[in-house]
């Protein structure tokens, strides 16, 4: 990369000169590739990094980006190159713009309410046993991750997959403009992010901007199985698309269970008219979707039906979504800590029950569901009816919402009431070693936010690390 580009795509101001290229860009000043990079001090909600502009120098960031000038800054001059923009986040999203146009290969984007992560995960995986690709790391999705989602793209690269998330209307429209990809598809439309749009109605309609705003020569791919990206298929019918399903046998990547497995499962079906089958060791059925979804994703792009069906037999969850792990004391953990919201809880509460059936002590430790606004007290009483449905030995909820999930408990099951927490630490106290033994299963979920890896942590498990 070169200084000189950078300066052709944001008309930065040039304050001291000496390194005129480096090999890739950060904004976290603690990055330990850092002397290799251009340092850009982004004003963000928390911390605003012209803080870390020293910090960022003294690890050895040969180019620093800055919005203003500081008169102690210029002993740094002599160690870096500065340049001056209006607005650094949009001279980031400007230099990853001019960047990702130089790219010839194929740039997928990912959307939706659910599954999103899990979906590029898997296509990323499909995708890179064809020829060399990349991927948004962990929920690089926003108005700063995406951007360098795509400044990570180098020449040997074939695909990028970007995942683009939204919690507010005209997000997906900002982000679209950026990203001009070349395959998009929504994966589907549920209730996350209700509280900041009241009605899953406005959820949909924000959602559609990916499609509504992709360039004109972009391929889209439908979700035939929700009727609010079935909508969207309709209002968009005229453009070119496929569709994916795990229910409607008529689509053009059909995907089915056939064999459910202790911990994955076996799948049949077609994609793009040629049958197959797999053995996929992921958990939860719902994957399927996400599966599908993938599937499409490949076989838009240009991979062949017959390596799909063979690529998709090696594809696994990541970090805290629908993770199995394994304690000291034999028993077993399935921790679902990476997002929460009250669609991915049901789906998690329905495919757990026949597993269950395994374990001879079950144990629920769930967490807050954020970002529900209003509906927050609704959807955690409605939580804790479904919950206390299934046949938990133990059950306890950590966060403020814990009273309403007890309520929601108890109007359907007036047995064994579950113990309600402030914080994990209070969960600490009560020794969750002598909660198990080799039979048991304890089932951890809850939005990014509770952190409850903590409460993985409190089990003595093995093999497992913090995200």
């Amino acid at each position: 990369m070169k200084v000189s580009d950078f300066i052709k795509a944001t008309g930065a101001k040039v304050l001291s000169s000496g390194q005129e290229s480096f090999v890739g860009v950060t904004t976290d000043s603690r990055d330990p590739q850092i002397k290799d990079k251009m340092f850009i001090a982004l004003l963000g909600d928390v911390h605003d990094a012209h803080k870390f502009v020293e910090s960022a120098v003294r690890g050895g960031a040969p180019v620093v980006v800055v919005h203003s000038w500081q008169t102690e800054w210029e002993p740094l001059k002599e160690k870096a190159t500065f340049l001056l923009v209006e607005d650094t986040l949009k001279a980031l999203q400007s230099f990853a713009k001019f960047h990702r146009q130089k790219f010839a290969g194929i740039v997928i984007g990912i959307t939706g309410s659910n599954g999103k992560t899990t979906t590029k995960d898997f296509t990323f995986q499909i995708l890179n046993q064809e020829a060399p690709a990349l991927a948004s790391q962990g929920s690089f999705n926003n108005h700063w991750g995406v951007p360098l989602t795509l400044l990570d793209i180098r020449a040997h690269h074939k695909f990028c997959i970007v995942e683009m998330g939204m919690n507010h209307p005209g997000e997906l429209e900002n982000l679209s403009q950026l990203v001009q990809a070349n395959v998009v598809t929504v994966t589907n439309v549920g209730r996350a992010h209700i509280g900041f749009f009241k009605e899953v109605k406005n959820i949909a309609k924000a959602k559609e901007e990916i499609y509504i705003h992709a360039p004109k020569d972009c391929l889209f791919a439908f979700n035939m199985d929700n009727e609010w990206t079935r909508q969207m298929m309709m209002s968009h019918k005229d453009h070119a698309f496929k569709t994916y399903s795990n229910q409607d046998e008529s689509t053009d990547i059909y995907l089915k269970v056939s064999k459910t497995l202790a911990k994955g499962f076996e799948i049949e079906g077609h994609i793009g008219g040629e049958k197959g089958n797999a053995r996929v060791l992921v958990w939860g059925e719902h994957n399927v979707a996400n599966l599908a979804a993938a599937a499409a994703m490949s076989y838009i792009a240009g991979m062949p039906a017959a390596k799909i069906w063979r690529a998709l037999a090696k594809v696994h969850t990541g970090w805290g979504r629908n993770q199995w792990v394994s304690m000291e004391s034999g028993g077993d953990i399935l921790f679902d800590g990476y997002n929460a919201n009250p669609d991915s809880f049901a789906t998690l509460l329905k495919n757990i029950e026949l597993p269950l059936a395994d374990y001879k002590k079950r144990i629920a430790v769930f967490g807050e569901m954020l970002e529900l606004g209003q509906l927050s007290e609704e959807e955690h009483f409605d939580l804790g009816r479904i919950a206390s449905q299934l046949p938990w030995d133990q059950a306890y909820f950590i966060g403020p919402s814990g009273e309403a999930f007890r309520r929601g408990w108890q109007s359907e099951n007036d047995g064994k009431t579950p113990v309600v927490l402030n914080t994990y630490k209070d969960f600490l106290e009560l020794n969750p070693l002598n909660m198990v033994d080799q039979h048991s299963i304890v089932v951890i979920k809850g939005s990014r936010g509770g952190a409850l890896e903590r409460v993985v942590e409190a089990f003595k498990p093995v093999n497992f690390s913090r995200k």
